[in-house]
């Protein structure tokens, strides 16, 4: 916006450059008209003056060169004139717009924001050295030469058999957080599912003992019930002679205690999880972590007492070498004498994770503190699991998490066939898999990376 007058002055200014650019043609005309051929050289000058009238072309294009001083008339405000080290504050508006103006110069032409809704496509890690191999051309990175293109060797770093796979620690965190955001946009559900009918009542969220017979299939003792019981009264012998010998009935009131059954397992259903809030989802995850620590403190030792046969010796060795008073039988996964409680049941992993999925994005100091104990405690789950069976020989050379499959059958009685077995759940790659998806699940939904740094060093 022109100040007050400004555009006056200008059409004034024009009007007396156009007289004089006029007297000046004028002059020329009758000097041509006399035959003289001089040259008023100082009208074919531009006048320095003029130049400042046109816009600075820097400053049109937005990049002032610093070196070249700012034209007065292409700006309203006055702005001040600052050293190059100047650093204090703004006594007046003069500066602050030289300020500002310095500060405009060292930004960049433009801004890049990253795409939320991006999804990016996992990549294989590939060491330094391959790299390096690659862009040199040796005989680690280089190549069939008729294509004419680098075939890149991976150089896989040397894991814990135990770890879960490098890939899956990539693909996990994408397929774990969309399930996480597409579930809290439609919990809970609207309208409610119905309780089912089979189920006793939800227990309180404090109550242990009331969760662990509800979740284990016990039935969930109520308040007891108090009824009446006719009930003998014992007299003296003084009494009996003096009352006739007759003894009376006497109505008393006593308490009937509920026979407790153990049933079958209960499942973390939709509507039974949709009674929960944040807090009390937390409180039950509190009690499978106190129960995992419970069951590895009850646990017996994974290293054998007797002596046996030692992972390290021959799986074939010679009996004939063998004194028969010191032979000893090679323990087996299929030998019940062997197979020791499971620490973390099948139900137990589907409940926690369950109510891990349902938790919120948001939680407090003191909630992601437990569920950090409920992380470290499935830890120590998969380190009693893998050494022992390492003892008992579940785990050999060249084994692999997950490469013979997950869930085995075990024959009744030792005999029979696999069919009519039952089915195993507690192989070590059942036990380890539960436990990566609860550190990983804890680590990835709230940000606990270092806790993988933890389960890294456990099996280092």
């Amino acid at each position: 916006m022109a100040r007050p007058q400004q555009n006056a002055n200008r059409r004034k200014r024009h009007r007396g450059e156009y007289d004089d650019y006029s007297s000046n043609a004028n002059a020329s005309a009758s000097a041509s008209a006399s035959g003289s051929t001089s040259i008023n050289l100082a009208a074919m000058v531009p006048d320095p003056s003029d130049e400042a009238d046109l816009p600075d072309e820097d400053a049109t294009k937005g990049g002032a060169d610093p070196s070249v001083e700012r034209n007065p008339r292409s700006q309203c405000l006055p702005v001040a004139d600052l050293p190059a080290d100047f650093d204090g504050l703004p006594l007046d508006g003069a500066q602050f717009l030289a300020l500002a103006n310095r500060a405009n110069e060292t930004l960049p032409s433009f801004t890049r924001v990253d795409n939320p809704y991006r999804e990016y496509s996992p990549s294989i890690p590939v060491e330094e050295e391959d790299i390096r191999g690659i862009a040199v051309g040796d005989d680690r990175g280089e190549g069939s030469s008729s294509s004419g293109q680098f075939q890149r060797t991976k150089k896989v770093k040397q894991r814990h058999p135990a770890l879960q796979k490098e890939s899956w620690e990539v693909l996990f965190p994408i397929h774990y957080q969309s399930y996480r955001k597409n579930l809290a946009a439609r919990w809970p559900p609207s309208p409610l599912l119905p309780y089912p009918a089979t189920y006793p009542p939800l227990p309180e969220s404090s109550g242990r003992s009331d969760w662990y017979m509800f979740i284990n299939g016990y039935t969930v003792p109520s308040k007891r019930s108090k009824g009446k019981k006719k009930v003998v009264v014992q007299v003296d012998e003084e009494e009996a002679m003096n009352g006739g010998g007759g003894l009376d009935l006497v109505d008393v009131p006593v308490e009937v205690e509920e026979k407790v059954e153990k049933g079958e397992s209960r499942e973390p259903l939709v509507s039974v999880l949709q009674q929960l809030n944040a807090s009390q989802t937390i409180n039950v995850l509190s009690h499978f972590a106190t129960w995992l620590d419970e069951n590895i403190n009850q646990l017996p030792s994974p290293y054998p007492s007797s002596p046996i046969l030692l992972p390290t010796q021959p799986d074939e060795a010679d009996d004939d070498d063998i004194p028969s008073a010191t032979r000893t039988t090679k323990p087996t996964s299929t030998n019940t004498s062997t197979r020791a409680p499971d620490p973390l049941p099948l139900n137990y992993f589907n409940w926690i994770f369950a109510l891990i999925l349902v938790l919120p994005a948001q939680l407090s100091s003191g909630e992601i503190s437990t569920l950090r104990e409920l992380s470290r405690a499935a830890m120590r789950v998969a380190g009693w699991r893998w050494i022992r069976g390492v003892v008992c020989r579940d785990v050999g050379e060249g084994w692999k998490l997950g490469e013979k499959g997950w869930l085995k059958k075990r024959t009744q009685g030792g005999g029979g066939s696999s069919e009519d077995g039952v089915v195993i759940e507690d192989t070590v790659d059942e036990m380890l898999a539960r436990c990566w998806i609860i550190v990983h699940a804890v680590a990835i939904g709230w940000g606990q990376k270092d806790l993988l740094e933890e389960l890294e060093s456990l099996f280092s």
